[in-house]
């Protein structure tokens, strides 16, 4: 400060002095700054954003400065670490003063690694591992300086061996801050062991022909993983399973099991097989030729026991024998077994023949001449009869038939001799048929109408005179009515058939008159049921044929319905049959069967409601 004086004097002049008066400030300025201030990083950054009070400096004198010589102002990012802010005080003359302070910002926060995820292949063929590659984790971190480490397991792109091996990967932060991750390479063993089983085998069979299969091991055994020594070997069938029989056989499977459960079979036969000879044991013995003429020997004829551990077969050779061979032969027998090993022995057969002739009826049809007659012959009787060595003699025991035989077939024995003595026959039915016409003769009659307006005639009566080779069996129409209507001259056409069907037919010229009284010398015994017949019928009927050998036929015509009663008697008046039936209106034929009778004469007597009448009948042989 300079201080100026003035002097004055009376005269108004003036003189000055002066001098300076300095003061200096020494005192230095105060500054004071907040504490220490620890921070965490802002999530996800690597800094935090602090706000603090920014400190003022003062001083003795006024208007000192304040400035920020270092750090970041308040409300600045601070990154992670330690800043220190450092602040000036300044005077007016100068004078300085400093305080400080640090922001701390500390990185809590963990870095992140993100694995991949777990992996898992199939081993190599051949080798018990598998090359694999994947994306190693880089971890992160909010701050740089991050490091990532592997810390166990493989790299990528190394050999992973079978099983599951755990890669682990871990990342630190420049703050020491550390993260871990992990995933797992599962290498599978997926190939089946290499095993080779022996060829298939043959075993002998026992005395017994069986055997068991045994107990076999494969002639390798390998594995990609798996030590020969402890892979698992099975076999099925069991050792002990029984094999019964040449040839029998089954299939063994042999079973590799690695440690990784991985399986392969293989397979072969095991054959039981008789390798011991049969033993061949022959007897003679004798045999018979067949109805053939020959004879197959069979084995068994001469066997006397042959034996075989196993099954066997016998051959015998010769084994083929004719009418030639009758007598003795020599013969081998040959024992085979099912192995195809054999024994041979030697016996005599003496062949004989003792079978009959073979034989054959067929059943003939002969047909009667003229006469009434047929001859049978025994070529007719013969089938083609045959005999192993030829038939000496052959012959029939009937060679007549006649009408009597047409009815039913005959029996016929045809015997035969072999040329050995032996004998055979057969039985044959001979069928006797007549294949002859009857001769019909036809008579004219007149009648005269009965009092009743009719006149009836009978074929019978007018074809009597019929003949045949046999004997007339009917005659169609059996009556013929005729009445008023009919007077004059009428022609009749009668069909005569004999027993076997064959008919003949001819004309009768019936010539009808009117009614008159009857006469003595005139009965109407052709025209009324109630008409005498000259003393010898009251009735007329009709019995055919006549004579008879069989059945015959009574043929009668009723004006109404009537019973009636037919009795035959014999010569001594027995009665030998008796048959009761209701008679119709118009044309009856009964049938009486006759058969058997004794050959004679015999009466057939027919009533019926007053009306009777008789005849005489001939039974023949």
């Amino acid at each position: 400060t300079t201080n100026i004086f003035k002097v004055t004097d009376g005269s108004g002049i003036t003189a000055t002095c002066a001098f300076a008066v300095s003061v200096t400030d020494t005192e230095l300025p105060t500054i004071t700054c907040p504490g220490n201030i620890p921070v965490a990083n802002t999530p996800g950054l690597c800094s935090a954003v602090v706000s603090y009070s920014t400190p003022v400096g003062t001083d003795n004198c006024s208007g000192p400065t304040t400035t920020q010589t270092a750090g970041l102002p308040s409300g600045s990012s601070f990154p992670v670490g330690q800043t220190t802010n450092t602040f000036k005080a300044t005077d007016g003359t100068g004078n300085t003063n400093y305080c400080a302070f640090t922001i701390t910002v500390s990185d809590a926060q963990l870095p992140t690694i993100s694995c991949p995820g777990n992996i898992s292949v199939n081993n190599m063929p051949g080798l018990c591992s598998a090359v694999v590659s994947y994306s190693p984790p880089v971890g992160a971190d909010n701050c740089s300086g991050q490091m990532t480490t592997q810390t166990s397991g493989l790299p990528t792109g190394s050999s992973f061996p079978v099983g599951a091996t755990t890669n682990a990967f871990r990342v630190t932060d420049a703050a020491g801050n550390s993260a871990t991750c992990a995933f797992t390479v599962t290498v599978s063993d997926t190939q089946a062991p290499l095993i080779v089983c022996p060829s298939n085998q043959i075993k002998p069979a026992n005395g017994t022909c069986s055997g068991t299969v045994g107990t076999w091991a494969p002639v390798s055994l390998s594995d990609n993983c798996t030590p020969a020594g402890t892979i698992t070997v099975s076999q099925t069938p069991p050792p002990t399973t029984n094999l019964l029989g040449h040839n029998a056989s089954v299939l063994v499977t042999l079973t590799a099991t690695d440690g990784s459960g991985n399986m392969a079979s293989c397979f072969f036969t095991v054959t039981l097989k008789d390798q011991t000879p049969p033993v061949a044991k022959c007897k003679s013995g004798s045999v018979n030729l067949g109805i053939n003429g020959s004879l197959t020997l069979l084995p068994a004829t001469v066997n006397n026991g042959s034996t075989d551990n196993c099954s066997f077969s016998l051959m015998v050779t010769p084994n083929m024998f004719t009418c030639s061979n009758i007598g003795f032969n020599t013969v081998t027998l040959k024992a085979t077994d099912a192995g195809g090993n054999t024994a041979t022995c030697t016996a005599i057969v003496m062949v004989k023949d003792i079978s009959g002739p073979n034989a054959l009826c067929k059943n003939p049809t002969i047909f009667l001449n003229d006469a009434g007659q047929a001859t049978l012959t025994t070529a007719q009787v013969n089938n083609g009869s045959t005999d192993n060595c030829g038939i000496g003699t052959m012959s029939i025991d009937k060679t007549s038939f006649n009408c009597s035989e047409i009815s039913g077939r005959q029996p016929v024995i045809l015997s035969m001799t072999d040329v050995n003595g032996n004998t055979s026959s057969c039985l044959s039915y001979v069928t006797v048929k007549d294949a002859i016409a009857p001769t019909a003769v036809c008579e004219d009659v007149i009648v005269e109408l009965g009092s009743n307006g009719t006149a009836t005639v009978y074929g019978a009566d007018l074809a009597g005179n019929s003949t045949d080779n046999c004997s007339v069996w009917s005659y169609s129409p059996v009556a013929k009515v005729y009445t008023s209507a009919h007077l004059g001259n009428n022609n009749l056409t009668i069909t005569v058939k004999d027993f076997s069907g064959n008919v003949a037919t001819c004309v009768s010229v019936v010539t009808v008159g009117p009614f008159l009284n009857p006469s003595p010398l005139a009965p109407d015994h052709l025209g009324s049921e109630e008409s005498l017949s000259a003393g010898v019928s009251d009735f007329a009927f009709h019995v055919f044929p006549n004579p008879t050998s069989g059945d015959v036929a009574v043929a009668f015509e009723f004006l109404a319905d009537k019973t009636l009663i037919i009795r035959v008697f014999d010569l001594q008046g027995r009665m030998i049959l008796s048959h009761q039936d209701l008679g119709l209106e118009g044309e009856n034929t009964y049938w009486l069967g006759l058969k058997g009778l004794t050959p004679g004469m015999y009466i057939v007597d027919f009533q019926s409601e007053g009306l009777k009448g008789q005849k005489r009948l001939v039974v023949q042989e």
